[in-house]
């Protein structure tokens, strides 16, 4: 794959402040894979590892769910060895409460159970922000500053990261002051999804306001939006100056993006997009990982949705979903995608497809007296605090 990096090129020659101070891991490639809810399991992270992700975040979790000891909270950020072995261990936080955040960073770090921490607050989820939560609190940004400093105190040596967006809207943008605030704090890192909430993910994220950013603070920015292919990566770091790029959508069926972004950022030669028998040998070993956390039936459940990833763009992926619909065993699967041509290439429009999640802008739905209470304490609902997927 041909390198343009003449601006990129020179970023590598100068001090980057480091991300993440644990001994296990003194430095990470800014190269970062998005928490996602039902794809960032144990199985995925240890593939976006192996394949050069620098750091591939947990599905979010709830910090009640931990501190009430649900098992299911604590299962999605179970860490196996490989995982611990290939990269560092990081969960994502979602809270609504500083006593609630202290104690659950408090049981993360005294147990050993991650090298990083970020805390979201993103989620543009209608049943979330019309409680007060998710993204709902850019609105309030001294009661989500409270948050983070529970989270900072409690972690220790552990860094704490944010992952936020630029305001519930266009006309109430606090992703400025919510940064300064948070690097006051303590916080290792901010990572801005350059769209407001109400956008959710429609229309283009505008890394204009990756690059205000970046001028403001002095502790590491990292962008996140329409980053679907190296180019897209390129172009980012080039327009916003940023220190790191977190993927999301644009990993969904392409595994391999976070390695080819990987070499861009070193300098290296950026391997070419896998012909489709190197996808299947991916795809299977994928499968073979999801097969080992959840058993057979159980992974090929879950697997569907990463197939159709997988597929988009090839002449035969309609064939393979209609036939996707009868498999019911990993022999099935392998007969299925064998069937064609090892040494097709891999198309380009499939590098450029979005998958995943999409929508229309919409209005962000609040509390009644939200915006306009001036009480230290918003008025936030317990049920806020659900299993909720992140922005």
């Amino acid at each position: 794959m041909k390198k343009s990096l003449p601006k990129l090129i020179s970023r590598l020659k100068r001090d980057v402040p480091p991300l993440f101070l644990s001994s296990k891991h003194p430095r990470v490639c800014p190269v970062v894979v998005a928490p996602m809810a039902g794809v960032t399991n144990r199985a995925f992270r240890r593939l976006v590892y192996e394949l050069g992700a620098g750091m591939a975040v947990s599905e979010m979790v709830t910090a009640r769910g931990l501190v009430e000891q649900n098992q299911k909270t604590w299962d999605y950020i179970n860490f196996d060895a490989p995982s611990e072995v290939i990269g560092p261990r990081s969960v994502q936080l979602y809270s609504v409460c500083p006593k609630v955040t202290e104690k659950a960073v408090t049981e993360l770090v005294n147990n050993n159970h991650v090298d990083h921490i970020d805390l979201n607050f993103g989620c543009p989820a209608k049943k979330i922000t019309k409680k007060g939560g998710g993204a709902a609190l850019l609105a309030r940004p001294d009661w989500l500053g409270s948050i983070v400093k529970a989270a900072v105190k409690a972690a220790g040596e552990i860094p704490v990261t944010l992952k936020y967006r630029t305001g519930i809207d266009e006309s109430r943008e606090t992703y400025i002051d919510i940064g300064l605030h948070a690097q006051d704090l303590g916080v290792k890192m901010i990572c801005l999804h350059a769209r407001s909430a109400a956008q959710q993910y429609s229309g283009k994220a505008n890394w204009d306001k990756i690059a205000n950013l970046k001028q403001k603070l002095s502790i590491p920015v990292f962008g996140n939006g329409d980053v679907f292919t190296v180019e897209d990566a390129e172009k980012l770091w080039n327009h916003t100056d940023c220190d790191g790029v977190v993927i999301g959508r644009g990993v969904l069926g392409k595994p391999w993006l976070p390695g080819q972004i990987k070499a861009l950022w070193t300098g290296s030669e950026i391997p070419d997009n896998p012909k489709w028998g190197e996808l299947v040998q991916i795809l299977k070993r994928h499968l073979s990982y999801e097969v080992e956390q959840s058993g057979e039936q159980r992974a090929l459940l879950g697997f569907r949705k990463h197939i159709t990833w997988y597929v988009t763009g090839f002449a035969h992926n309609h064939e393979i979903k209609r036939r996707l619909a009868t498999v019911s065993s990993v022999a099935e699967i392998d007969d299925l995608f064998d069937a064609y041509p090892e040494n097709m290439d891999y198309p380009d429009a499939a590098m450029h497809a979005i998958r995943g999640k999409s929508g229309r802008a919409q209005a962000i739905a609040l509390p009644h007296g939200y915006l306009s209470s001036k009480d230290a304490e918003p008025n936030i609902s317990p049920l806020a605090e659900v299993a909720i997927s992140g922005g």
